[in-house]
């Protein structure tokens, strides 16, 4: 898979592997993310995963649901660095992310810390909300029995909506199908239901309030979840309300790496200890339900979300160890006058 390494100057050790979405490329995780979080000094991996990017373009990989056979392999290699501490690996899901990151943290054992920018738990549900409700008990028939059924009047709607046309385009693409109700079908697949409750590192889901996507999403993945978590809502009075917080990252950057400062000094606690974030606001409780973590190593976690890019890079070698260091600006230059 295509991948990209950067460093701070410091030596730091905690590793974010972050995890793009529907669309994503390497290029513009930088720019999301990655430039905010090497300047907290963390080590950034970031990878074009099957159905995005170069992965898709090139080697003809469409999205898979069992992304955990995707992020093994890149935990595998960041272990390999001697930069990275093995006890805080964070991964980090953006946007379609939301989904892919938390699948792969249920079966993968060494992340340490999860954030879901922001939390999905079904894929196939926001696009039925759509639907009259009258409606949905047959659509879910014909999606079983014959997805082509659904074709016709979804090209209807993809000739009436732009938006629709891009959407169900791009997913027949990134999907690697030929119809709109095949690519529809495959969404059936893509759910958290009995997987949420296997993640036992810190997580951080995200909600952004007017997500024109997947509004209620994040709420369905907080509350499947059972293990030490926060809920953070970004809300339209911070300009931040949009589908993950487009237009105001710098405010997300700014509470997530606030947040990973204090995770990196926190033990995994006997209870789940929840806190839910409403703008600034934070009001932390219990729990109303006990695991017990006496199998489970205490380590130190750090919970974050970043990102980075080369562009173009390929998986570097376990003994290279290259550094990106940013540029310092020149003085300007005085003008002299004739």
């Amino acid at each position: 898979m295509p991948c990209g390494v950067i460093s701070p100057r410091a030596t730091a050790r905690s590793n974010n592997t972050p995890n793009g979405g529907f669309d994503s490329t390497l290029e513009e995780l930088y720019f999301a993310v990655a430039a905010a979080a090497i300047r907290r000094g963390y080590h950034c991996l970031t990878f074009a995963g099957p159905g995005q990017g170069d992965a898709l373009r090139e080697q003809g990989l469409p999205f898979r649901p069992d992304w955990e056979r995707v992020v093994t392999p890149m935990v595998d290699y960041a272990l390999t660095r001697p930069e990275v501490d093995a006890a805080r690996v964070a991964l980090m899901g953006w946007s379609y992310g939301g989904y892919f990151a938390p699948r792969a943290a249920a079966f993968e054992p060494r992340i340490a810390a999860l954030i879901a920018w922001d939390g999905l738990y079904d894929l196939l549900e926001p696009g039925l909300a759509t639907v009259p409700p009258e409606a949905r008990s047959e659509m879910a028939r014909a999606l079983a029995a014959n997805p082509h059924a659904l074709d016709a009047p979804l090209r209807e709607m993809m000739r009436a909506d732009l938006g629709i046309r891009w959407a169900l385009t791009n997913g027949m693409y990134t999907f690697g199908v030929g119809s709109p109700g095949e690519y529809v079908a495959k969404l059936r697949d893509y759910n958290l239901q009995g997987v949420a409750e296997h993640i036992t590192c810190p997580t951080l889901v995200c909600e952004a309030e007017q997500d024109h996507f997947f509004r209620g999403q994040p709420e369905q993945l907080f509350a499947a979840l059972t293990c030490p978590k926060t809920f953070m809502r970004f809300t339209t009075e911070e300009g931040a309300e949009e589908h993950c917080h487009a237009g105001a990252h710098a405010l997300f950057h700014e509470r997530a790496f606030r947040l990973a400062r204090r995770s990196v000094r926190m033990n995994r606690p006997p209870v789940i200890a929840c806190r839910r974030y409403v703008g600034a606001e934070a009001v932390s409780r219990p729990s109303a339900r006990a695991v017990s973590r006496s199998a489970t190593p205490d380590t130190s976690t750090t919970v974050t979300s970043a990102a980075a890019i080369t562009a173009g890079a390929v998986l570097p070698s376990a003994s290279s160890t290259p550094t990106f260091a940013p540029r310092t600006r020149p003085a300007p230059r005085r003008s002299r006058r004739a």
